[in-house]
């Protein structure tokens, strides 16, 4: 993944392609070893389902700053860009795949699926009965709730939190619907949400000195993380220009545009700060080219 990641950099002259084939191709060869990681590493299971940490987290952490200083042309990326680049594009960031919040999630609806099917048995279709198991595969999962397997006591310890997020809290048995009647999808779009909640909310109480609310929610646009991650196959012409996917980069990662010793004016005789803010918020700025 590194050495792709390097050639991405160093072969591509199209910085938005770069991106796109980082996200898409580089870092998902891994994704799959997510839940594994879970079940495999050494450290001390967390308290919350989206503070995993482990070796492959540090390793992808270190993966994705690297490409992104290439990308972005830094000697390093600060953590609250880092964290940008992971939350979802709906959600207003990058969408890069990260153990941190999505590890225990893939493992614990890996289990409802296992549980589900050994109780409920397979569906293969609305117009098919389930296909019941055998009992040697049923017995591994008799009795879960108070099973001493690992793998079943982690799902314990991390399904229920899961289940309130992916269950409306006017369902009676949360739990139970979690497991057998909620779809999949659904419940991985909401918690990815609500992983991207709990991002927000990490940074506006650690980034208050430069990264305020309303900063924040400008910048978490869905829109302006689409126009960075999407591209157009059939008219390359309309995929965005370096010059313009750098700055824009740099503004959805909230990174300096400029170094410090670099004065810019703005067209009001102001002084513009490093961030542009003074720019995208400036009131006198017309769609009319005219003013």
């Amino acid at each position: 993944m590194d050495a792709d990641a390097t050639v991405l950099l160093s072969g591509l002259d199209d910085f938005q392609t770069q991106l796109q084939l980082f996200k898409t191709c580089t870092l998902h060869k891994m994704t799959h070893l997510f839940a594994t990681d879970v079940l495999c590493s050494t450290y001390k299971l967390p308290d919350h389902w989206h503070l995993w940490n482990s070796d492959m987290m540090k390793a992808t952490t270190a993966l994705q700053d690297k490409f992104l200083v290439g990308l972005t042309n830094r000697s390093s990326i600060p953590l609250h860009a880092h964290l940008i680049s992971s939350i979802s594009t709906n959600k207003g960031g990058l969408g890069l795949p990260h153990p941190r919040c999505v590890a225990i999630p893939y493992l614990i609806m890996s289990m409802k699926r296992c549980i589900n099917y050994s109780t409920q048995g397979v569906w293969v279709g609305n117009t098919t009965k389930p296909v019941h198991l055998p009992s040697s595969i049923t017995s591994l999962f008799a009795n879960h709730q108070s099973s001493t397997n690992q793998q079943l006591q982690i799902f314990h310890k991390y399904a229920p939190e899961l289940a309130a997020i992916s269950v409306h809290e006017t369902v009676e048995n949360r739990m139970t619907h979690f497991l057998h009647k909620s779809s999949p999808n659904t419940c991985k779009d909401r918690i990815k949400n609500e992983a991207a909640n709990r991002i927000t909310t990490f940074l506006l109480h650690n980034t208050k000195d430069f990264l305020t609310k309303t900063k924040l929610l400008e910048i978490l646009q869905p829109r302006t993380s689409k126009s960075l991650i999407e591209m157009c196959r059939a008219e390359p012409s309309h995929r965005q220009k370096n010059e313009n996917f750098h700055i824009n980069l740099k503004r959805k990662l909230r990174l300096e545009l400029w170094p410090d010793d670099d004065v810019v004016t703005c067209a009001c005789g102001q002084r513009m700060d490093r961030f542009g803010d003074h720019a995208f918020c400036y009131s006198h700025v017309k769609k009319n080219t005219e003013q």
